[in-house]
């Protein structure tokens, strides 16, 4: 009899996320069912995108849309008796604390995961200071902070702390406070390019750009549904967004001898969208060939750094003064990896902001690598060996 892996997310579940969570290798041990929170925990978030998204097919695993938490629990009180049931917690730290523990008591044989995987570094206090408090979302700050301190005496009583049975982590945060059993292991970016276990990738053959380019790691800086379900103002109109972008890629074409090429972001093919339109060759999916064979990377604040880190390819952060609160995760990033800064914003550009773009910061290559990417303690196992050895770890 296989166990149960159950996959909770609140952000629907994607051919994307089948291969980026590397869930069909798991089927060779559990029986694998996604469990979708984003009707119940985002109802109006779901209305707006439901019809757009694009599900994962597979018909080894099945898709459970939750609508109510008794629906739910009255499921898993219907799986087999002396079934360990796993669930791989995709869900934020403050989404259904309390519902977790109570299925923890409710159910003996029931087993939390949490996957600290692809982890940025924390914000750094000063840039948040420097930017949001100019930022045109400062009221909007202002008034989440007001709302969080006179909310705190009355919410604090009712705080539930949730803890996961295992947690696998790239990064070194919190090494030595946790008591949770705790595996050290690399990203899953680290896996895509050094394990051949994990090879959807390789398997596919792309045209790539037979000339010298540099990669611009598109976001949906303008219009990423994330915005609606953190309930966050969008940064930068479409059109800003695009005559800002369009106008830097002019010059820095013009003054470097590279072309550019988009890779687009991995959610404009769940939402069957084309994105944004920049005039310039678009990929879809073949982010780590695009890297790989770059002259250098260009990125707001992109995950995708860490591929950059991995081919050791120098990384250029697009900045604006427009872009609202994401200035200071930019920033943040560029100051833990080093590289070029360009406030796009400006109208012209000359041939001297382009010189010294080809080379990087070895030493902050190096401690990035080690603090986010692949955990100093980490072995050879893959993550998916050590989510398939679980059943053993536990009575």
């Amino acid at each position: 009899m296989k166990n149960l892996l159950l996959v909770f997310t609140e952000n629907f579940f994607t051919q994307n996320d089948l291969k980026r969570f590397g869930i069909e290798k798991l089927l060779k041990r559990y029986d694998v069912c996604i469990c979708d929170f984003t009707n119940y925990l985002h109802p109006s978030y779901h209305k707006t995108y439901s019809k757009k998204i694009s599900y994962f097919k597979n018909r080894n695993i099945n898709l459970k849309k939750i609508l109510s938490l008794e629906e739910f629990t009255s499921f898993l009180e219907k799986q087999e008796t002396g079934m360990k049931i796993f669930v791989l917690d995709n869900l934020s730290i403050e989404s259904l604390s309390s519902y977790k523990c109570f299925l923890k008591k409710k159910f003996e044989k029931l087993f939390f995961i949490k996957v600290h995987n692809n982890q940025q570094p924390k914000t750094i206090l000063y840039f948040k200071i420097k930017y949001l408090l100019f930022s045109r979302n400062f009221f909007w700050y202002f008034k989440k902070i007001l709302n969080k301190i006179f909310s705190f005496p009355f919410t604090k009583k009712n705080i539930v702390t949730f803890e996961h049975d295992f947690i696998l982590k790239s990064h070194t945060f919190n090494d030595e406070t946790s008591k949770i059993k705790t595996f050290y292991i690399h990203s899953t970016d680290y896996e895509k390019i050094f394990y051949e276990s994990f090879d959807y990738e390789k398997k596919q053959k792309f045209d790539l750009p037979k000339y010298k380019y540099a990669v611009y790691v598109e976001e949906m800086t303008s219009s990423h549904p994330d915005f609606e379900i953190l309930s966050r103002p969008v940064p930068i109109s479409k059109e800003k967004y695009l005559q800002e972008i369009n106008n830097f890629f002019f010059y820095f074409e013009k003054y470097t001898n590279l072309k550019i090429v988009i890779s687009m972001h991995p959610r404009n093919l769940s939402l069957n969208s084309e994105g944004e339109n920049f005039d310039r060759p678009k990929f879809y999916g073949e982010i780590y060939d695009l890297i790989k064979n770059s002259s250098l990377v260009l990125t707001h604040q992109s995950t995708s750094v860490n591929i950059a880190v991995l081919y050791k390819k120098p990384i250029i952060f697009l900045d604006s003064s427009s872009y609202k609160d994401l200035r200071p995760r930019i920033h943040t990033l560029r100051q833990k990896l080093g590289g070029k800064i360009f406030n796009i914003n400006k109208k012209k550009f000359y041939h001297r902001n382009f010189e010294n773009l080809f080379s990087y910061d070895q030493n902050k290559y190096k401690n990035y690598f080690s603090k986010y990417i692949k955990h100093p303690k980490s072995n050879d196992r893959s993550i998916f060996d050590i989510i398939l050895d679980l059943p053993e770890d536990v009575k």
